[in-house]
């Protein structure tokens, strides 16, 4: 009876997955050679917002605005992390310890990938902050946004 359960959950994966795939992928093909061609789209973790950049984020910042929140935990924010950025890890963050974010008109919130500051992004929402953004990951995201990294 497991192995079917085991086997069926695989199967959903699967079947997501490749739904996904696809819809992420174009496919182009020529009617008169039949070759067909795929260019994959590639979606960035960042929030699009063609206005935003690290120097805007740097200065709100800077004159108390907002707040730059690394998500990520103690060793990474050691080994290098975003300007103006404090750390507050993931598995810290909850309705008692954001309270203290409430001052800033806007969270700006970024990890490795940006799959954490999603999680976070969604307890900030849960907690009604309403100016929430997630930049995504440190490296290719804040510095895309023209960002300077600290070691």
């Amino acid at each position: 009876m497991n192995n079917k359960i085991f086997i069926a959950v695989v199967a959903v994966f699967i079947i997501v997955g490749g739904a996904l795939y696809y819809k992420s992928n174009q496919t182009t093909c020529d009617a008169t050679s039949g070759q067909c061609n795929v260019k994959q789209q590639k979606e960035s973790k960042m929030e699009s917002n063609n206005q935003l950049t690290a120097q805007k984020v740097v200065e709100q910042v800077k004159a108390n605005k907002a707040v730059l929140i690394d998500v990520r935990e103690q060793f990474e924010y050691d080994a290098s992390h975003a300007e103006a950025a404090i750390l507050h890890p993931l598995g810290d963050i909850n309705t008692e310890t954001i309270a203290k974010y409430r001052k800033y008109d806007h969270i700006y919130l970024y990890c490795r990938s940006g799959a954490r500051a999603s999680d976070a992004k969604r307890i900030f929402q849960e907690n009604d902050f309403e100016n929430v953004t997630n930049i995504g990951g440190l490296m290719m995201d804040w510095v895309a946004l023209g960002g300077q990294i600290v070691k």
